[in-house]
C-alpha cells in the first residue's frame, strides 16, 4: 500500500494525516499534547491503561505520558493527530481559565461534537487556507474543549477594547497584520483577542478582514482593473486564492462580476 502521509507544522503546533498506521510497540512519551482520531478503523492504544480508539473518539495524551501503541500490520485507518508545545497551551490555559500551570486534559473524550469539529478543524489546517484562520479555529476548537473540561465559565470583556481592535484594523490598509500584531498594539495574548473580538462582533479578525479584502477587490473590479492585480492589491497569494473566497462568500466568480457590470 502506498504510504499518505501529509504534514502541516508552525514553531507552537504541528499536525499530520496519516492512511498507513505503524505501531510503536516501546512505551513512550512526547513533551507535546498529543490528540488522535480516526476518521475510519479501529487502533488500540495504551496510555495508563488499553484503549480502543475509534471513530466518534478523541484520545488526548498529556506531555510526558507514557504511551504506546501495539504493532500493527498496515491499514488503511486514517488517523490525524494534532502535537501542541506544552507552553504555549500553558499560556492558552492561563488566559482562558486563570490557572498557573498546564492542566491535565481527559485520556479518552466521547464527543461527536468535539470528534467531528477535530477532524474539520485538522482538515482545514492541512488545506491552503490563511494562516490566520488556522491558527483562529485551532484557538476556537481548544476554547471549547477545555471549557468542556473544566465547566467553567468565562468572564464578560470589554466592548470598548473590542471596537478599539476594529478600528485598528481598518487602518491596515495594506492587508499586512498578523494576530500576534493586533494583540501585541493592545498588550493583550492572542487567544484573548479572538475570543473578545467573537463575543462582541460574532467573527473572527480573520473574518472581518476577509470580508474587508473581498469588498475592496469589488471596489477595485468596479474600476476594470485585471483581477490578477486586484489578487495581489487585496492581500491574496494568486487571483485562483480570490476566486475561491469571492466565489464563497458572493456566490460569482470575479470575474462574472466584473463582466455583469460590463
Amino acid at each position: 500500500m502506498k504510504e499518505i502521509n501529509i504534514t502541516y507544522k508552525t514553531p507552537n503546533y504541528e499536525i499530520t494525516y496519516n492512511q498507513v498506521i505503524r505501531g510503536c510497540p516501546k512505551k513512550h512519551f512526547h513533551e507535546t499534547l498529543t490528540m488522535v482520531a480516526l476518521e475510519k478503523g479501529e487502533l488500540e492504544f495504551s496510555v495508563k491503561k488499553e484503549f480502543l480508539l475509534s471513530v466518534n473518539r478523541l484520545l488526548c495524551i498529556n506531555p510526558y505520558e507514557i504511551h504506546s501503541v501495539p504493532s500493527i500490520p498496515m491499514k488503511n485507518e486514517k488517523l490525524y493527530a494534532l502535537y501542541i508545545e506544552k507552553d504555549w497551551l500553558e499560556s492558552l490555559q492561563k488566559e482562558l481559565l486563570g490557572v498557573e500551570s498546564y492542566l491535565p486534559l481527559e485520556t479518552l473524550i466521547v464527543s461527536q461534537s468535539l470528534y467531528e469539529a477535530f477532524i474539520n478543524l485538522c482538515k482545514l489546517m492541512l488545506s491552503d487556507t490563511f494562516t490566520m484562520q488556522k491558527e483562529e479555529q485551532l484557538v476556537l476548537f481548544l476554547q471549547t474543549l477545555l471549557r468542556q473540561q473544566t465547566k467553567e465559565e468565562q468572564p464578560l470583556h470589554s466592548e470598548t477594547l473590542a471596537h478599539d481592535i476594529r478600528a485598528f484594523i481598518d487602518k491596515d490598509r495594506l492587508f499586512e497584520l498578523t494576530l500576534e500584531d493586533i494583540a501585541k498594539n493592545f498588550h493583550i495574548g492572542t487567544f484573548h483577542l479572538i475570543r473578545l473580538f467573537k463575543k462582541s462582533f460574532d467573527m473572527t479578525p480573520h473574518q472581518y478582514i476577509l470580508s474587508q479584502r473581498l469588498n475592496r477587490a469589488k471596489a477595485l473590479l468596479l474600476k476594470d482593473e485585471s483581477i490578477a492585480e486586484v489578487a495581489l492589491e487585496c492581500g491574496f497569494s494568486d487571483q485562483s486564492h480570490l476566486y475561491k473566497y469571492f466565489k464563497e462568500v458572493f456566490g460569482i466568480s470575479p470575474k462574472a462580476y466584473q463582466e455583469s457590470l460590463m
